[in-house]
């Protein structure tokens, strides 16, 4: 079995957590001080320049009215300014905060990201393991399989068997399973020597189930008689039988590993 060992980066990321855990208390403390030096802050912000020059506008308002037209205008300048560098300082002020937690919240994001890393690297582990233990299971199927008895016959055939090559099908009827529908029934067909058969028919029609009854492939499955030269195959052993038959396939091989 082949595994990917991947502790080496499990210590990395643990210890790249555990400085960025550090990180953040030291932050977490310094807004502590940040929130103490803010406070004198929020009672001074009641005498910065905008507020102070609207409350002496309100205790002066009769005088500066009194005053005429262009001082009204020159008041008027006066708290645009003012206005305009509040609104600017806070507008700064935003867009920092705003920074700051979108930071905060990637940091949480990539944090996030790499503690489910750490406990996916063992299920892709576990994975692997189940999908290589299934070939082991696989063969030890294929080990427990039920092996068939060998078919011997008191009469064997003679070693020049099939001479005359006639091959006769009676009542022929093949099926894969005991609960399907035969895929051959109730064949009969007699090929003198010398003819020359083709099989002609759509997929599944069963051209290839003919082939595996001569070989007698599914053995349980066929029922009938196949006689080739007058000698019912069934009573033959499988490999005189087979090594005297000869097939071309669609799909053929010279050979499936290097010949060197």
């Amino acid at each position: 079995m082949w595994y990917n060992d991947h502790g080496g980066d499990n210590q990395w990321m643990l210890t790249l957590i555990a400085i960025l855990v550090i990180l953040f208390f030291f932050a977490t403390k310094s807004y502590r001080g940040y929130e103490d030096w803010s406070r004198p802050q929020t009672s001074r912000r009641l005498k910065s320049p905008i507020f102070s020059y609207v409350n002496a506008t309100l205790n002066s308002l009769l005088t500066i009215r009194s005053s005429g037209i262009e001082i009204e205008k020159l008041m008027r300048k006066r708290f645009n300014e003012l206005q305009d560098r509040h609104s600017g300082t806070w507008y700064l002020f935003l867009t920092c905060a705003i920074a700051v937690v979108a930071d905060l919240i990637m940091c949480l994001f990539l944090a996030c990201i790499c503690f489910c890393l750490i406990p996916m690297n063992e299920t892709i582990k576990f994975s692997e393991s189940v999908s290589l233990m299934t070939s082991v299971e696989r063969i030890l199927q294929y080990m427990n399989l039920p092996k068939k008895e060998p078919i011997t016959s008191d009469n064997p055939p003679s070693p020049t068997w099939p001479s005359q090559e006639q091959l006769i099908l009676k009542d022929v009827n093949m099926k894969y399973h005991i609960d399907d529908s035969p895929v051959l029934k109730n064949l009969n067909a007699s090929i003198e020597p010398g003819w020359k058969i083709g099989m002609v028919g759509r997929i599944d029609a069963g051209k290839s189930s003919l082939i595996s009854a001569l070989f007698r492939l599914f053995n349980e499955g066929l029922e009938g008689e196949i006689k080739i030269d007058g000698r019912d195959t069934s009573t033959m052993d499988l490999s005189k039988l087979r090594c005297k038959i000869s097939i071309i396939p669609i799909n053929h091989y010279t050979e499936t590993c290097a010949l060197f």
